[in-house]
């Protein structure tokens, strides 16, 4: 597609000239072809090459295939993201401490270095669920969801977590070290919870901008 895009726009400011004594024809630039066209068709193709070695890379973090966890609807029991921390580095580090450093204490300056999550639940069993903070995290690519994967060597602990009846507070969900530094875009805790003898899958949504 790109290769066909390429030669249409060539063919728009290319003109054959014939020459005389039955010479061939010879492809030059017309006469009063500004150069900008040529740096159009350079910008044309960076960019789309730009965009598809994005998508490639952006796929390439998460899953290959697309997320198939049925989401829970019902009105008796919900979650929604309130924020998450990230960029803790200012608070810890300093000018003079080395970037590699700050590597292997897990910090980042980064926005996308997400360590904290903060969610609350709506819980209307009418009882406690006992569960723990176990959740898994996803981004939206295109239309659909796919699971974002977790570094190498990462070890998860989960703790236990009381969901009260009512509306909760805000209750803390770690990421610290779990995920590598996220890219700006929509994505989705998904966490799973027994309640009143079945298992839901709750989904929260939020931006990293």
């Amino acid at each position: 597609m790109l290769f066909a895009v390429d030669i249409w726009i060539i063919l728009l400011f290319l003109w054959v000239q014939q020459n005389h004594a039955g010479e061939e024809p010879a492809y030059v630039l017309a006469p009063g072809t500004p150069q900008r066209m040529i740096l159009s068709l350079l910008l044309i193709n960076c960019t789309v090459i730009a965009l598809i070695a994005g998508g490639f890379y952006r796929r390439a973090r998460c899953a290959e295939e697309a997320s198939r966890t049925p989401i829970y609807r019902g009105d008796d029991l919900s979650m929604r993201v309130a924020g998450f921390l990230s960029d803790t580095a200012p608070k810890y580090g300093t000018a003079a401490t080395p970037r590699d450093a700050l590597d292997l204490m897990g910090l980042s300056y980064e926005r996308g270095n997400i360590e904290q999550l903060r969610v609350v639940f709506e819980n209307r069993t009418g009882a406690a669920i006992e569960t723990d903070d176990a959740y898994t995290l996803e981004q939206k690519i295109g239309r659909q969801w796919h699971t974002v994967e977790e570094l190498a060597g990462y070890a998860p602990h989960w703790d236990k977590l009381t969901i009260p009846p009512g509306v909760s507070e805000k209750l803390t969900l770690s990421a610290f070290g779990r995920y590598p530094t996220l890219e700006r875009g929509y994505y989705r805790v998904v966490k799973p919870v027994t309640a009143g003898g079945r298992t839901v899958c709750l989904a929260g949504e939020f931006l990293l901008p």
